[in-house]
């Protein structure tokens, strides 16, 4: 498939998703590569496990700012592990449980943006995003690589190819080094919590995370409020605290608050 004008890896990615006929799917970024064994070991891992749905690829850098970005990445990614406590699985594998979708609410490691799936599970995981937002929404908004690993990891049986099997580009490509970019990902992830936080209210396999994808809720829009004030922006700051306020209500909304309203107090 190729489209007329550049549509954004997610849209390209639910397109090419429509027409599969194999049993699993793999995503491949057109400037990244795979390591000479991912396939055969990722169908490993499925005949292993047929119950798993999902095994998303641990991942490694290559170009000017691979060290900074497998630093970064290592340190994001202990973090999860340590939170969502997966079971090994064999020397590569490790297996989640419900412990996984609260770990991912604060950050998606890329390890959890790199997924293998059988193509019943990839499309259910798409399937319920599509609940999320309804008919209203055919591909815009598309699906979020981060968004799709929360959905993933709250309804599907899911693992982690522990080697590094994806490896991603590193050339001075990174997103958060431009504010607009930066303030318009920040943006993304409070929309993403925000559908799931209103899909937790019908929804039987969101309804216990609910408490917990509110405070995720909370403390997102609070940190674009603190940004949007280093910023400059105080109007745009003081709207996203109220936000964060209406999601959970904190002593330091009200600290924040005082230093948006009162400047010279600072």
């Amino acid at each position: 498939l190729r489209n007329d004008r550049p549509l954004g890896q997610a849209t390209s990615r639910e397109l090419a998703e429509r027409v599969t006929t194999g049993d699993f799917i793999l995503q491949l970024d057109d400037d990244d590569k795979l390591s000479p064994d991912t396939l055969a070991n990722v169908l490993r891992v499925f005949a292993s496990h047929p119950d798993l749905g999902i095994v998303f690829l641990n991942v490694k850098g290559f170009g000017e700012g691979a060290s900074g970005f497998d630093a970064r990445h290592s340190a994001a990614l202990d973090k999860v592990l340590s939170a969502a406590r997966g079971s090994p699985a064999g020397a590569d594998v490790i297996r989640f449980g419900p412990r996984l979708f609260p770990a991912l609410l604060s950050s998606v490691p890329m390890a959890f943006q790199r997924p293998a799936a059988r193509r019943d599970a990839w499309r259910g995981v798409t399937q319920r995003r599509r609940r999320a937002y309804g008919d209203a929404h055919p591909l815009a908004p598309p699906l979020r690589e981060s968004e799709w690993a929360l959905y993933a990891a709250a309804t599907q049986t899911v693992a982690l190819l522990e080697p590094a099997h994806y490896l991603q580009r590193c050339d001075a490509q990174g997103y958060f080094s431009i504010p607009a970019k930066r303030a318009a990902a920040e943006d993304a992830l409070a929309d993403i919590l925000s559908h799931l936080l209103a899909l937790s209210e019908t929804d039987p396999q969101f309804t216990a995370w609910r408490p917990a994808i509110r405070h995720a809720l909370a403390a997102c829009h609070f940190d674009n409020a603190y940004e949007q004030l280093r910023q400059g922006s105080r109007d745009r700051a003081l709207h996203s605290l109220v936000q964060s306020a209406r999601a959970r209500p904190r002593v330091k909304c009200l600290r924040l608050g005082l230093r948006i309203l009162l400047p010279w107090r600072q």
